[in-house]
């Protein structure tokens, strides 16, 4: 089995202005919404576009209620497009949620006014489903006290924060929405964690196979597949890395103050998950000439195998060769025991070859 479903998309399509929305491709109509404050889950349940874009505005303010709104599916739908438009965004800023061929990003909004009060946020990752890496991407917007989530599959990260809302756990229910988009990333994070130690699982099985000997196209394909891969993850979570830096550096940033704290530990996080992508990368690099040393040895074993074949019956076939010329003058055609002698000769020969080869250690 592959360690990858499929590669990432990177973007190939025609240019075309900035500030276009992508032609919608018959996407989903519907969207996960989740209400939710210090006193419990108000709201709970699916809803569609119609219906999406006639709720009111989450409560927010004194009262700490949060809305979460989850749209799975990776073509554009009406679903995507109805809670765009509630969330007043700009055409630059619409294009990015949208599109799917953006590096990592975090950003303000443009029309935000303080730390805390909106930002966007585009994560292309790498997550772990079942024994296979799943490429995938999510687009975060928060808005006040409302967080939308656009996310290809459904996968962790959000599925584990949704459960984490329904059941009460941690403090995200007292907790604001900048905190729960702050959960999205620390999940993403999370998610190359996972990837990191399925590389690595994957990377030492390769290795021991390779060391005993096992060589073929298949397994030179897994080898490259797991080097891009760790590329590509580590690219993702670097990515990530450095636009939390900059958002936790001088400057208020996309974070409030009450977040920062944790935002600078899922920073630490990134951190410590590029460094492990960063050796699964290395390690495996050096499978590549491991591969190439393993299989010109084995075949300097054939090599050779076939060389000592072919010295031992060099002196057979030179014997034979004179005794195959027939000249009438040749004492041993007319001798009673000479081609019993000759067979004799000839094993003496290839025997002691043999025994010469294998007191050398050649075979």
């Amino acid at each position: 089995m592959r360690p990858v479903r499929r590669r990432h998309r990177e973007w190939r399509g025609t240019y075309a202005p900035p500030g276009l929305d992508p032609i919608p491709g018959g996407g989903t109509d519907e969207a996960l919404v989740c209400d939710y404050g210090p006193a419990g889950v108000s709201r709970d349940d699916i809803v569609t576009a119609d219906e999406l874009g006639a709720l009111p505005a989450a409560a927010g303010g004194r009262t700490g209620a949060v809305r979460l709104v989850v749209i799975t599916g990776v073509e554009v739908g009406p679903a995507a497009l109805a809670v765009v438009d509630s969330l007043n965004l700009n055409s630059l800023e619409r294009e990015d949620v949208l599109s799917d061929g953006h590096q990592v990003k975090i950003a303000a909004l443009e029309s935000s006014r303080a730390a805390g009060d909106g930002f966007l946020a585009l994560l292309p990752f790498a997550v772990v489903d079942g024994e296979q890496v799943v490429h995938t991407r999510l687009a975060l917007v928060q808005r006040g006290s409302t967080v939308v989530v656009l996310q290809e599959t459904e996968l962790a990260p959000v599925a584990s924060v949704v459960a984490r809302i329904r059941d009460g756990a941690g403090r995200v229910r007292q907790m604001s929405a900048n905190y729960l988009a702050y959960l999205m990333i620390d999940g993403v994070a999370d998610a190359g964690s996972s990837v990191s130690a399925l590389l690595l699982d994957r990377l030492e099985d390769v290795e021991e196979r390779i060391l005993e000997g096992h060589t073929g196209r298949a397994l030179f394909r897994e080898v490259q597949d797991l080097r891009l891969l760790s590329v590509w993850a580590r690219r993702t979570v670097a990515g990530l890395r450095d636009e939390l830096a900059a958002e936790l550096g001088p400057g208020e940033g996309v974070f409030e103050a009450a977040v920062r704290p944790y935002a600078s530990d899922c920073l630490e996080h990134a951190s410590m998950v590029q460094d492990g992508l960063e050796s699964r990368r290395e390690q495996a690099a050096s499978l590549v000439p491991l591969y190439t040393a393993i299989s010109g040895a084995a075949m300097n074993e054939v090599m050779k195998t076939l060389t000592i074949i072919a010295t031992i019956f060099i002196p057979l076939t030179f014997i034979a060769g004179i005794y195959g010329m027939n000249f009438a003058t040749m004492p041993e055609l007319a001798w009673r025991w000479g081609y019993p002698a000759v067979l004799l000769v000839m094993a003496i020969v290839a025997g002691g070859m043999i025994w010469y080869f294998r007191r050398r250690r050649w075979m």
